[in-house]
């Protein structure tokens, strides 16, 4: 089906707030305790160099 989410699938996660709050986006590693990744959101979808975009896993942490 193709309006199914699978295993692997890469997704955009678009933020609404206010009618169009960007796409959520990594920028680094954090500085925050216990943290990983920055995160913020950028105007497009893709954003250069790279493109952005969430990998759907499961599976154990």
């Amino acid at each position: 089906m193709a309006n199914e989410l699978r295993y692997g699938d890469r997704l955009h996660l678009q933020n609404l707030y206010q009618g169009d709050g960007g796409y959520l986006d990594t920028n680094g590693t954090s500085s925050a305790p216990g943290a990983k990744l920055a995160v913020s959101t950028a105007p497009t979808a893709t954003r250069p160099p790279r493109p952005a975009g969430t990998s759907l896993r499961a599976g154990a942490p």
